[in-house]
């Protein structure tokens, strides 16, 4: 009995060392698409980022881009239609809000806090756009952990995290064209 409880009291010791900590803690906690009239909508995309050992850096800034496309010390966006096809017509204006402090032009997490960010975009499309369904994706979304001495190490979402980052769709040009 004294060897069985050795031997499971170091198998536990053994998995729990090979299981790497988590101090990473980011997920989009909601995503709402608001239809204003028949040619504009709101969307928002709330996600919380901490980390228990080093402060993070967020970016302030948005942009509408594809995933294809690298764009440093930005969250990228794009609107998608119901077979998730990119849609370029339009525009879109979007920012990163949070009541985070920003630091060096981004927002800054302190190490075991937690913050809400929101990335809010105004879509406008043109009168001659016909009827669609848009949706609001999330395409890049980049983060820096403080290594204290080292710097700031990039990282980022990858898209199988992205995948949640993503509103309902609306639809908008309701209008017919004739």
């Amino acid at each position: 009995m004294k060897i069985t409880n050795t031997l499971l009291a170091v198998a536990v010791v053994a998995i729990v060392a090979c299981v790497p900590a988590t101090t990473h803690a980011y997920y989009t906690t909601g995503q709402t698409a608001v239809k204003l009239d028949d040619h504009n909508a709101l969307f928002i995309i709330e996600y919380t980022f901490s980390n228990l050992t080093n402060d993070l850096y967020m970016p302030t800034v948005s942009k509408r881009a594809s995933a294809s496309v690298s764009i440093d010390e930005k969250v990228a966006y794009t609107l998608t239609n119901k077979d998730k096809s990119v849609q370029t017509e339009g525009t879109a204006l979007g920012a990163v809000l949070s009541g985070a402090p920003i630091v060096n032009g981004m927002y800054k997490i302190d190490k075991g806090t937690a913050h809400k960010l929101w990335l809010a975009v105004v879509v406008t499309t043109p009168d001659s756009s016909k009827e669609t369904n848009y949706a609001l994706q999330v395409t890049q979304l980049p983060y820096y952990l403080d290594e204290g001495k080292n710097g700031l190490l990039p990282l980022h979402l990858n898209p199988s995290e992205l995948q949640y980052y993503v509103t309902k769709g609306i639809t908008l040009n309701g209008t017919k064209v004739k």
